[in-house]
C-alpha cells in the first residue's frame, strides 16, 4: 500500500484579534500551496507550552462538537514552540464590544439569552460544558447569529482554572468543577449586566441565579431573532474597525526622573510571539508565513479591556480599547485612563521592536 505524506499548509498571520486568559487570537490565512487553495481562520496560539497534554481529551471532544451556536474548531498545529487552535473565523464582533456601544432592548437581550442557552445546552449533549462565559466569550456575527467561543477549556485542569471572576458560579469560586448549572449562573450575570444590574430583573433572569444550583433553569419562551440587533452589530464594526485602523506617530517625550522611579515592571508583559513563530517554522505539523511587522523595529502597544475603558498616550486620546497603537519609536511614554471615575497612569519604556499587551488584570492594579 502507497504511503502518501501530506504537505504541511502554511499559515499567514495577520493582525491580533484578541487576548484571553488562555492565549492571543490572530486572523490568518490558511494555504495548501498544492492544491492552490487558501481559507481564512483564526488561529489561537496558547500561552502554555503543556497544553496539548493538559487538554488533549478536551481538544478531542471540541473536535467532535457540531453546533450553529459554538464556533467549529477545526484542529491544532504546533506555531514555533506553543500549541495554537485553528478555529472558524467570525466576522463579527464579541458580545463586550457591543456591550461598550449600545443598550440593548429587552427583546434583543432576551434572543441573545436564548441563543447562548441553546449553545450550552449543545455543548451538554457532547458531554461538555463551557466553564468560562462571559461577554468577551460570546460572539454576534453580521447575521446576528450568535455563536460561542473557547467552550471547554476554561475548567479542563483544577490546577490550571481559569474563569472570569464576576461571571463565575460561586461554587466555581469555591473551588469545584464546573458544570451546565454554573454556566446556567454565567449566562445570569451576563444578562445582568445586559440590563445595567436593575434590580428588578426579568424572573426569567432571576431564574438562572439561584445559589442552589440545581434550581437554575432557562425559563423565557422562545422570540424571533431582531433585526435591529443586526444595525447595532454593523454599527460597532465600523467603530471598532475605525479604532484598529488609528496609527499613532507621537513624539519620543522624555519625562522626568520622579515619573520613571514610578514605572511598574509587572505591568510591562512583552508578547514575542512573532519570535516563536520564527523559531518554530519548520516544525513537522506546520510552517508559518513570516509576518510583516516582524520586519520593522517599531514598538508596538495592545490594549485590551472589558469595562470600556478610554485610554491616552503622551495627551493624545487614543479611545476605547481594543486599540493597537502600532509605529512607535522606542523611548518613554505615559499612558492615562478613566475608571469608576478616576484617574490612572503609568509610565512607559519602550524598547525597538517591542510589543507590550496591557489587559484588565494589569489595568486593575495601577
Amino acid at each position: 500500500m502507497q504511503t502518501l505524506k501530506a504537505s504541511p499548509p502554511v499559515y499567514e498571520f495577520k493582525e491580533m484579534l484578541g487576548q484571553g486568559s488562555n492565549g492571543c487570537v490572530y486572523r490568518a490565512i490558511r494555504r495548501d500551496q498544492n492544491a492552490n487553495i487558501h481559507q481564512e481562520v483564526a488561529i489561537k496560539v496558547l500561552n502554555s507550552k503543556n497544553s496539548v497534554g493538559m487538554w488533549s481529551d478536551e481538544f478531542k471532544s471540541l473536535l467532535a462538537v457540531k453546533s450553529s451556536r459554538c464556533v467549529r474548531v477545526f484542529g491544532f498545529e504546533w506555531m514555533g514552540e506553543r500549541p495554537a487552535l485553528v478555529l472558524e473565523l467570525i466576522h463579527g464582533v464579541s458580545l463586550s464590544q457591543l456591550m461598550r456601544y449600545f443598550q440593548l432592548s429587552e427583546r434583543e437581550i432576551r434572543w441573545i439569552g436564548q441563543e447562548i442557552h441553546h449553545g450550552l445546552s449543545d455543548l451538554r449533549g457532547h458531554g461538555l460544558c463551557h466553564g468560562d462565559l462571559s461577554p468577551a466569550n460570546v460572539m454576534i456575527g453580521q447575521d446576528g447569529a450568535i455563536r460561542l467561543l473557547d467552550f471547554g477549556l476554561g475548567n479542563s485542569s483544577r490546577s490550571e482554572r481559569r474563569v472570569t471572576p464576576e461571571f463565575a458560579a460561586p461554587e466555581v469560586l469555591n473551588g469545584q468543577t464546573a458544570n451546565f448549572s454554573a454556566d446556567l449562573w454565567s449566562l445570569g450575570q451576563i444578562l445582568r449586566r445586559l440590563f445595567n444590574n436593575q434590580n428588578l430583573l426579568p424572573k426569567w433572569v432571576e431564574d438562572l441565579l439561584y445559589v442552589l444550583p440545581p434550581s437554575r433553569m432557562w425559563s423565557a419562551a422562545n422570540v424571533l431573532a431582531p433585526s435591529s440587533l443586526v444595525a447595532k452589530v454593523h454599527n460597532t464594526i465600523e467603530r471598532c474597525n475605525s479604532q484598529k485602523d488609528q496609527t499613532c506617530e507621537l513624539s519620543n517625550k522624555r519625562l522626568g526622573q520622579d515619573q520613571l522611579l514610578q514605572r511598574s515592571r509587572s505591568m510591562v508583559a512583552a508578547l514575542m510571539i512573532c519570535l516563536l513563530i520564527l523559531a518554530g517554522a519548520h516544525s513537522s505539523v506546520g510552517r508559518t508565513a513570516p509576518l510583516e511587522r516582524q520586519a520593522q523595529a517599531l514598538a508596538q502597544i495592545s490594549l485590551r479591556s472589558n469595562f470600556g475603558i478610554e485610554f491616552e498616550l503622551n495627551g493624545r486620546k487614543l479611545g476605547f480599547a481594543p486599540i493597537d497603537v502600532s509605529s512607535l519609536e522606542h523611548g518613554d511614554y505615559i499612558l492615562r485612563w478613566k475608571f469608576a471615575g478616576l484617574q490612572y497612569e503609568r509610565a512607559l519604556t519602550l524598547q525597538a521592536g517591542e510589543h507590550i499587551v496591557i489587559n484588565d488584570q494589569i489595568l486593575a492594579n495601577p
